[in-house]
């Protein structure tokens, strides 16, 4: 029932010439509970892949005309790597080349037809958990165990990325840190102060938009990479997380708790060209922030 249930999130097509065949391979999976689509030749299928992102698995026949199952295969690994999209190869040839070519050309498994569908349903549940595995991976190398959030090293990669694009103008990097977070755990208990972060990490989360960036850095600071924001606009947007962390109030065992965070933010400029500049200068903001008083943000001050 588990895998009925994720099967109904994945994306599945099926790419052969024949509609007999390629109908019968889909209501396999649809049977399994996967979303399904099915086209007769490489170039649709190319252009379903593009345009659907929620596609995870392709069965690609290798008998077509104008592109086979392999050169397909090479060109689906150019739109989506495998650790997004499983590509499993179907063929009734008995050339015993054929398996080593698919599987060089970027197929994860290859089947030979006729199949069963033991067989089938094996061949597939086995490379799709084999995904899932690797995306659980990948999430223990770039999240946060407590928060959820990227981790230092992710957001470092993401930002660099970002950065490097020819697009990526009125940047600002602003680094967070939680007040008087070692009074937290003393006065309140360890557990309470993890209750402290992962409520930070959800308002910072909301105040994440579709184009910005944000993580834990380590202890109690993160930090937030905004893209398309003048300096007056970063500075409000902000202001609002700096207001909306003030108004957490968390109940620990019956008594309050309430948390204020210091922010210190820099726009890319000449001065601060690069990640590493605008982290260095972002943090000597954040610095004067705690110097100042705590609770406010330094950095984007009207010029």
């Amino acid at each position: 029932m588990r895998r009925l249930e994720r099967n109904r999130r994945i994306g599945a097509l099926v790419v052969d010439d024949s509609l007999a065949s390629r109908s019968f391979i889909a209501s396999l999976l649809a049977a399994q509970g996967y979303q399904v689509a099915h086209v007769a030749d490489g170039s649709s299928a190319l252009r379903a892949v593009e345009a659907d992102p929620g596609i995870r698995l392709c069965i690609v026949d290798q008998e077509m005309p104008m592109m086979d199952g392999i050169e397909l295969t090479r060109r689906l690994r150019q739109l989506r790597a495998r650790d997004r999209m499983a590509v499993i190869g179907v063929s009734g040839s008995t050339d015993a080349s054929l398996i080593p070519r698919f599987l060089k050309g970027g197929a994860n498994d290859v089947l030979h037809k006729p199949f069963s569908r033991e067989e089938f349903f094996c061949r597939v549940s086995q490379n799709i958990d084999q995904l899932e595995l690797i995306g659980t991976l990948q999430d223990l190398a770039t999240r946060d165990f407590l928060t959820g959030l990227p981790n230092r090293r992710s957001f470092l990669e993401h930002s660099e990325r970002l950065l490097a694009q020819p697009s990526a103008d009125a940047v600002t990097v602003a680094m967070i840190d939680i007040d008087h977070f070692k009074h937290v755990n003393d006065s309140y208990g360890h557990e309470a102060g993890d209750q402290a972060l992962r409520a930070m990490a959800q308002v910072l989360q909301q105040h994440t938009r579709a184009n910005d960036f944000s993580g834990r850095f380590g202890g109690e600071e993160f930090c937030m990479l905004i893209h398309g924001l003048d300096r007056e606009a970063a500075a409000r947007h902000l202001e609002a997380l700096r207001e909306a962390v003030q108004a957490i109030e968390l109940d620990i065992d019956g008594r309050p708790l309430r948390i204020t965070i210091s922010i210190g933010a820099c726009q890319r400029d000449a001065q601060c060209p690069n990640l590493h500049k605008l982290l260095g200068e972002a943090d000597r903001h954040l610095y004067l922030a705690k110097a100042g008083g705590r609770n406010q943000l330094r950095g984007l001050e009207p010029r």
